[in-house]
């Protein structure tokens, strides 16, 4: 058995910009989370000159973004072992229902949870 949490990142162009982590599910290979994980942006991290903006003010922009995810045991396999990983985003590459998750939480505040499959984790950091 093991005790899996999600280290949840926001990255924008390669960049971290923030990070957060869900509750660890103890001793179990078969976890489940119902969370919310909220980023605020403040606009600074994302903002893109927008010309046809009264005054050429600038406006929040998700292009570029994306949420990294990587379900990390703190069980036997030892502290922050990899156990699969997931990215989601306009960049992230990922497959046609990943891609179309994103566009939903985007253009909504209340998308609905979806089933996602991990990769394979890459090396720990």
């Amino acid at each position: 058995m093991v005790d899996p949490f999600v280290r949840v990142e926001l990255t924008c162009g390669g960049k971290k910009l923030k990070k957060k982590r869900t509750s660890t599910k103890k001793a179990t290979s078969n976890p489940t989370w119902n969370e919310a994980l909220v980023f605020n942006l403040h606009g600074r991290e994302t903002t893109t000159p927008n010309p046809a903006a009264v005054g050429g003010r600038e406006h929040l922009s998700l292009s570029g973004v994306g949420v990294e995810m990587a379900v990390l045991s703190d069980g036997v396999l030892g502290p922050g072992e990899p156990l699969g990983r997931l990215t989601i985003g306009d960049q992230a590459g990922g497959s046609a229902a990943e891609l179309a998750h994103w566009h939903e939480l985007v253009a909504t505040r209340n998308a609905p949870a979806r089933w996602h499959l991990l990769h394979p984790a890459a090396v720990a950091e």
